[in-house]
């Protein structure tokens, strides 16, 4: 696993849906538990970030659900197999900042909103697979000491909690700059 102090983003591995060119010059990594009442304002404020800078930056989402939230690891596990079906933003969009366990009828409902159906969708969610994906993203938090969400990475650079689009732009800018 490379370092994230000056981790490119063609360094980091192709999971939980990267936005963003492969070479873009400063990676984005974002900790998130999808169902902090934080990740919708922090999603509007990376969506800001990657349209300001389509050409130079790099999201990548890494999953923290929190044990505070009774639903997150399902919710992550969710977002595990829409993003193998190309929709994980979309179901990202769905739970965010919802804290609350799902129904298995709500769980279908979402499966068919993304085109899955809700069987299929409920095989994959309880796969050792994606148990696995989001096993490596916990024990990655673990190694970097991160005890809550949100948390970014700005070329290595951490940043703790929800800061405004301004902040962001100016440790963006430096790392541009800096390359």
């Amino acid at each position: 696993m490379p370092s994230l102090s000056k981790c490119r983003s063609t360094e980091l591995p192709a999971l939980n849906a990267p936005v963003g060119p492969e070479n873009a010059p400063v990676t984005l990594v974002w900790f998130s538990d999808v169902q902090s009442e934080l990740t919708p304002k922090m999603a509007d404020i990376l969506k800001q970030l990657m349209a300001l800078y389509p050409k130079n930056v790099r999201l990548v989402y890494k999953n923290l659900p929190m044990p505070n939230h009774p639903g997150s690891v399902q919710a992550h596990r969710m977002l595990m197999v829409a993003q193998k079906q190309g929709k994980f933003w979309e179901m990202h969009q769905e739970l965010a900042g919802k804290a609350q366990k799902m129904t298995r009828a709500q769980e279908g409902g979402l499966a068919r909103s993304i085109g899955d159906p809700a069987s299929e969708f409920a095989t994959q969610v309880t796969s050792p697979a994606v148990s696995e994906e989001i096993d490596q993203d916990l024990a990655e938090a673990e190694r970097r000491q991160i005890r809550g969400t949100p948390v970014v990475f700005i070329a290595g650079k951490r940043v703790d909690g929800l800061q405004s689009v301004k902040f962001y732009r100016e440790l963006i800018d430096k790392e541009l700059a800096a390359n």
